[in-house]
């Protein structure tokens, strides 16, 4: 219940400390007065409690690929947060490989604000409606070759900068994963609800298409 403006209803106030939860972890190098707030949100407890505002996000990562011609199936969960809300150096490695480029096995440094929104998302659904789900990646990172390659890609798409991925949440409808993410506000969101994934990009402005 609103009470006089000044609160929003519980799912978009979940949605707003999501998004503030992503603009942290995106910032990788915490300022110091950031340190003790980031440190409540990436307690290992996993603990979403019902006020909003002191919520946690998962310290892991959750992700499988379907095997291709260009490589066998693949799946992983490891840890990408240490308990102070900061990067893992091992896990943004393997983050980083499993968004290679399939096609040309070409692995860049992937920007770790994506891996941010990947997180947020899950740990949306994980804790506020008990889905447990892998992330089903379809693109993450293409070489320049790749994507011209790719049908449908566009030409200056965020795949080709490490800053996008398309894929789907074990559980979650496509139209209920693009919503959320689309209210992170960290860049573009696309609903590719026919071929079953949505694009999420932190290299454009908050938008949502579909096709």
């Amino acid at each position: 219940m609103e009470n006089s403006g000044q609160q929003t209803d519980g799912k978009q106030g979940r949605r707003d400390f999501l998004a503030s939860s992503f603009a942290m972890a995106a910032g990788l190098i915490l300022p110091a007065s950031a340190i003790a707030s980031a440190g409540q949100l990436f307690r290992p407890d996993f603990y979403y409690p019902a006020h909003v505002g002191n919520g946690q996000i998962l310290r892991r990562i959750y992700l499988t690929r379907e095997a291709s011609k260009w490589h066998a199936a693949e799946k992983a969960d490891f840890l990408l947060w240490d308990k102070d809300g900061r990067i893992d150096a091992e896990g943004y490695k393997r983050f980083c490989w499993f968004l290679r480029d399939v096609r040309s096995a070409r692995v860049v440094q992937v920007d770790m604000r994506l891996a941010a929104l990947i997180t947020a998302l899950q740990s949306h659904f994980w804790f506020n409606q008990g889905i447990h789900g892998y992330y089903h990646l379809t693109s993450g990172y293409r070489s320049w070759v790749t994507n011209d390659n790719t049908e449908g890609a566009a030409a200056d798409s965020g795949h080709v900068y490490a800053g996008a991925a398309d894929g789907w949440l074990d559980g979650v409808s496509t139209d209920s994963l693009a919503d959320v993410a689309l209210g992170l506000r960290a860049g573009g969101v696309g609903l590719y609800k026919k071929r079953g994934f949505v694009h999420t990009d932190v290299v454009g402005k908050p938008n949502l298409w579909k096709a």
